[in-house]
């Protein structure tokens, strides 16, 4: 996934054919992934704020979700890439809002904010997201007030 002159593209690799998949102004931070089927979702951060693009399952069609004001350093993954947990995986998005790491689900469209950790201030950035060698997903953040 990469922010190339407006549009948000991804491109298989070692392959370099874009493939557009929105167009949007400003974008200054990019996260992706796939789910079971492929669909792509995607957070990032413009100039009005943090936004999700997903393949949202009621209408059936790609939908942005803006996510709550002074969101910060929004990151998708899916919780287990294996092929044994095709049934129960989900895309799982993290974002830092206020003083809390947060997260919510694909399974439930993405509209139930749960609050992981609370830092002692504000000064928290994610780094990185994914699943570890314990089977857990981990989240690797940074900043003063951890």
């Amino acid at each position: 996934f990469d922010y190339v002159g407006g549009d948000v593209v991804v491109a298989p690799d070692p392959y370099s054919t874009n493939t557009v998949l929105f167009t949007r102004a400003g974008v200054t931070e990019v996260s992706g992934a796939f789910d079971q089927n492929m669909n792509p979702a995607v957070a990032f951060v413009d100039g009005t704020g943090a936004w999700l693009w997903f393949f949202d399952t009621v209408p059936s069609a790609y939908a942005f979700l803006e996510l709550p004001a002074g969101t910060r350093t929004p990151f998708l993954t899916m919780d287990d890439k294996r092929a044994t947990a095709n049934t129960y995986n989900d895309i799982l998005l993290f974002y830092v809002l206020n003083t809390n790491l947060t997260y919510r689900q694909q399974r439930n469209r993405f509209d139930v904010e749960r609050i992981l950790y609370s830092f002692n201030g504000p000064q928290v950035d994610i780094m990185r997201v994914g699943m570890n060698k314990g089977l857990r997903v981990q989240v690797e953040v940074e900043g003063p007030d951890i």
